[in-house]
């Protein structure tokens, strides 16, 4: 696993008050237990700080696996 997301599995960890997640990029977010809209929001605010980037809706709207949040944590070229 890389060490993004190792980053990203910690940060759902802490959001669902849980140990970190084994997330891969394949990894179905739905499929984690606790995981909701509540846990989304909050882990996109994570990222939008950890990193120094800007969500926009329509990102959080195609957020589905591991691969969708790596893919907000960085900057746009």
């Amino acid at each position: 696993m890389s060490e993004l997301y190792a980053t990203l599995g910690a940060l759902i960890g802490e959001e669902l008050a849980t140990p970190p997640v084994a997330l891969t990029p394949a990894t179905q977010l739905d499929d984690i237990p606790g995981w909701d809209s509540v846990a989304l929001a909050g882990v996109v605010l994570a990222i939008e700080t950890r990193f120094g980037v800007a969500v926009s809706r329509a990102q959080v709207d195609g957020i589905h696996t591991g691969a969708d949040l790596a893919a907000l944590c960085a900057p746009a070229a």
